[in-house]
């Protein structure tokens, strides 16, 4: 049976790998079956496209040839009625003429027929001047056809050339596709940046990638572009297109893949191997651990590691020695085995003894924190290194980074990246709004709700209509009214004593504090914004 169970095991485990890599295989085939039919359903859209480009441009050059034609129409119009005025003059005086010669040829033609001599010759003389008037056989009378003015016949009108421009009209020749400079493209933790070399008669470039199975584009005018908010250690491939008038050129692509996070590698603190000694497990810079090493005689420790990306955060412990076999303090009850006793026996002793002692506080290094990008809402963006937060007038689609640390889908929220768990800590909001909220939160609160509405913070809320008031535990508010207003807020948080203070970084007034019975979980600073912008200022020392 057992020989059984192992076949059986080996077996499964052989079907096992390959159900993985057949799995893996179907999936990297489906991905690039999507990519082919995305492929061609552009290519059926670029084509369309050019299509209606077409139909317009040859609509729009008909429109032209007929404007056209009714322009020249008009101007041969305006010619040939001068001319015909001018010959019509002629013909209007030749007509006048030939009535007049009519009219004595008539009556010229009837005293002929005269047979009464002394009628005829009292007509004759009369007769006579009537035909010497008649001047239609006068030379300067008669007028040549071809003399005559005709402007319309000067008109030419020759479309060859513009027949030959029509013949050779295309569609244009596509923009080369981009070259992209792989050894000037870099990458950190959480960015990417892609150098390509410009083109000619390039009007924008369009870069495509993929963040968690989203897709992202952006359009750039100049020779570079920078993804942020990336994954770290993880493989991102970029597409690069050029466009000008005729249309989109060939995609050309590089592979990045983003460096490691050094905050990821966070030394671990073992057990201290004596009373006077604690060890530490450090990483390599791939984040494998080594051996443990021993560190001995530091009064406060604090541990970090470093990579070529960067450092990690700190990590620190505190360590009480224990007390010495004969100490001197003040107590009441009898003391004579106290003092003489091991250490086991000090303990035993130590229940009927009142020891006055002062306890130390805790050492707490200046606050620093950024905004962090993973819990960013869809309506705001970030600068400056992640210390700047602005308003967006639109809604800027982006994955959810992990499930746990999920983004804000109401879209104005976001928290800081580093947490408080104890003591007091201090930092400063420079504000360029009129509607925000500025508190801390629990890293669980609702991610479809802001800080000023939600059971699971605690804010300074500012209205556009210029009311403060203290929010806290959902729809509990308290309206306070600081004179002036300020434009750089101060937030003291302590966490020991739950309290949050609110201040007026350039006065130093006091505008407000909450009181809470007791935090249960760490603290993030946490910020709503509904316009402008709010910058964070850190490593502050705590106020007096």
């Amino acid at each position: 049976m057992a020989a059984l169970e192992e076949v059986f095991s080996q077996r499964r485990a052989e079907l096992q790998v390959g159900v993985d890599r057949l799995g893996a295989r179907l999936t990297e085939v489906e991905e690039y079956l999507r990519d082919m039919e995305e492929r061609r359903e552009h290519i059926e859209q670029s084509a369309a496209a050019l299509n209606d480009v077409i139909k317009q441009e040859c609509e729009a050059l008909h429109e032209v040839i007929r404007q056209r034609e009714v322009e020249m129409n008009r101007q041969v119009a305006l010619v040939s009625e001068d001319d015909v005025a001018s010959v019509q003059q002629v013909i209007d005086k030749i007509k006048d003429e030939i009535q007049k010669s009519r009219t004595s040829f008539t009556y010229a033609r009837e005293v002929l027929k005269e047979t009464d001599h002394g009628c005829f010759l009292q007509n004759v003389d009369l007769i006579m001047k009537k035909i010497d008037v008649a001047s239609i056989d006068d030379v300067d009378f008669i007028i040549e056809p071809t003399e005559i003015k005709c402007d319309v016949e000067n008109l030419k009108v020759d479309l060859s050339q513009m027949k030959e421009k029509l013949k050779s009209i295309d569609i244009g020749s596509l923009p080369e596709a981009p070259v992209i400079l792989s050894d000037e493209c870099r990458t950190t933790s959480d960015e990417a940046y892609i150098k390509w070399q410009l083109g000619n008669d390039i009007e924008e470039y369009y870069v495509e990638y993929k963040v968690e199975n989203v897709r992202m584009h952006a359009i750039v005018e100049g020779d570079s572009f920078t993804a942020k908010n990336l994954a770290p250690e993880t493989t991102y491939a970029f597409v690069v297109s050029s466009r000008n008038k005729t249309g989109t050129s060939l995609k050309s692509s590089v592979e990045l893949v983003t460096k490691s996070d050094p905050s990821r590698f966070v030394p671990v603190l073992a057990d201290p191997t004596d009373n006077s000694a604690y060890a530490i497990s450090p990483l390599t810079e791939h984040g494998a651990r080594e051996d443990v090493t021993n560190i001995r005689e530091l009064e406060s420790p604090v541990i970090l590691y470093r990579n070529k990306t960067g450092t990690s955060p700190n990590t620190s412990v505190e360590l009480v020695t224990k007390q010495s076999p004969v100490v001197t303090t003040a107590v009441t009850g009898s003391t004579d085995n106290f003092a003489r006793s091991p250490l086991a026996e000090q303990e035993e002793a130590c229940e009927n003894t009142t020891i006055t002692s002062t306890r130390q506080s805790r050492y707490q290094t200046p606050f620093t924190f950024k905004f962090c990008p993973f819990t960013l809402g869809t309506t705001l963006t970030l600068f400056d290194r992640d210390t700047r937060v602005k308003m967006l007038h639109y809604t800027c689609g982006r994955p959810s980074w992990s499930r746990f640390v999920p983004s804000f889908s109401g879209g104005c929220t976001v928290l800081g990246n580093k947490s408080v768990s104890f003591g007091k800590q201090y930092w400063e909001v420079s504000v360029k709004s009129k509607s925000y909220s500025i508190g801390v939160a629990y890293a669980d609160m609702p991610r479809d709700r802001t800080i000023m509405d939600s059971s699971r913070s605690w804010a300074l809320d500012v209205t556009k209509d210029g009311r403060f008031a203290l929010a806290y535990e959902r729809h509990s508010y308290r309206d306070i009214y600081p004179r002036p207003k300020p434009t750089r807020i101060g937030v003291l948080l302590d966490y020991d004593r739950c309290t949050l203070s609110f201040t007026n970084a350039e006065t130093n007034e006091h505008i407000g504090t909450m009181f809470k019975w007791r935090y249960t979980q760490p603290l993030y600073p946490a910020f709503s914004l509904w316009s402008g912008e709010l910058t964070i200022h850190t490593s502050f020392a705590l106020p007096q």
